[in-house]
């Protein structure tokens, strides 16, 4: 019961910061985000044009009654027609992009956690010896390198030094496995690359500090073997802290990489709204923004349960 309890209060403090979210987004978008039937409208904006769009769209209308309305049928899933892209239905916009980009995330988030946690350990285990001077001077060269410089290092490193690779592929065009291999492969390593290089450095150095501890050494004592121990004992204490930081990572599985879908020309959401913010679509930021908040309060809210379900004392506490 103590556990339902707590996972209820979890889920409920996430619903009410999504609400206070979604008034942030909604009403600073329209009070920031100038006129957005003139700058669509652009010089033929005239002031009977600019009327009829406002109608067309409900700008007209006082502000708290269009967020209302806006968030009624963002609960309904009803998502309107895009402002910029000819009237065209959102859903049927943003459903194909999210799915690439639900792809992308998910290949590069599934393939950072093994690698960050057998980094780790690998470094935590063998610490202060080679192993860990190598992995370490890896992470801390990499983490002064933003994703806008992996990414096109990628591509002139295998697609101009080494050309194995194509610069852009198409999703329509690919058939084989061998053809999905090479749309996923830049943009899912750089991501990889990006994600992991912080979340190696925090794991290996709550390793360090949970197998110095009293009960892991009484756990070596015992007899138990070294994967044992980190497995049953130091591990799933020392993750603990980095779930948070993990749980960041999984707005990828919605939003993907604005920079990485842009420098790899992929066919992501992120694109898309590249494209809204440039035409001022308001609809289609908010929806954008609303997404992003969303996968970090899910991520979040999942990073809390694991905590309690691994961790006896936060349940005690």
């Amino acid at each position: 019961m103590r556990i339902t309890r707590l996972i209820g209060v979890r889920v409920l403090t996430t619903t009410l910061v999504l609400l206070i979210i979604s008034v942030i987004v909604f009403f600073g978008n329209e009070v920031g985000g100038g006129d957005a039937a003139t700058a669509l409208l652009g010089i033929d904006a005239t002031p009977e044009l600019v009327a009829v769009w406002q109608r067309k769209f409900g700008l007209d209308r006082p502000m708290w009654v269009r967020y209302f309305d806006w968030l009624g049928d963002l609960l309904r899933g009803d998502l309107g027609d895009s402002m910029s892209f000819e009237q065209y239905p959102i859903s049927e916009l943003v459903m194909p992009k999210l799915r690439n980009s639900f792809y992308l995330g998910s290949l590069a988030f599934a393939i950072s956690i093994p690698v960050t946690i057998v980094s780790a350990v690998i470094a935590a285990v063998w610490r202060y010896r080679w192993p860990d001077h190598l992995i370490s001077t890896y992470t801390l060269v990499n983490l002064g390198i933003p994703t806008f410089v992996i990414g096109p290092g990628l591509l002139i490193l295998f697609v101009l030094i080494f050309p194995v690779l194509p610069a852009i592929q198409f999703f329509e065009r690919s058939e084989t496995p061998l053809d999905y291999f090479k749309i996923f492969v830049l943009p899912v390593t750089t991501l990889v690359l990006a994600i992991t290089i912080f979340k190696t450095r925090l794991l290996r150095d709550n390793l360090i500090e949970v197998l110095e501890s009293d009960y892991v050494q009484m756990a070596h004592f015992k007899g138990l073997p070294l994967h044992k121990v980190i497995v049953f004992h130091a591990l799933p204490n020392a993750i603990v802290p980095t779930l948070n930081v993990f749980a960041l990572s999984l707005p990828l599985l919605i939003g993907g990489a604005l920079i990485v879908e842009i420098v790899f020309a992929y066919p992501g959401v992120g694109q898309l709204l590249f494209q809204a913010v440039e035409t001022r679509d308001t609809r289609l930021i908010q929806l954008g923004v609303m997404l992003s908040a969303f996968a970090y309060a899910v991520g979040n809210l999942i990073a809390d349960i694991m905590g309690i379900l691994l961790v006896p004392r936060l349940r005690t506490a």
